[in-house]
């Protein structure tokens, strides 16, 4: 497929402390404005 993108917690170097979800959305939203803007 092209213009497949998946942004997940495999990012991360490692494990964190606390759960990873609100670090996973942020990374996420910054892929996606990145995405669109050169996609777009």
């Amino acid at each position: 497929m092209s213009r497949l993108f998946v942004s997940d917690a495999s990012a991360l170097p490692e494990a964190p402390g606390a759960p990873p979800v609100l670090t996973i959305v942020a990374l996420s939203k910054r892929l996606s404005k990145l995405l669109l803007s050169e996609y777009i």
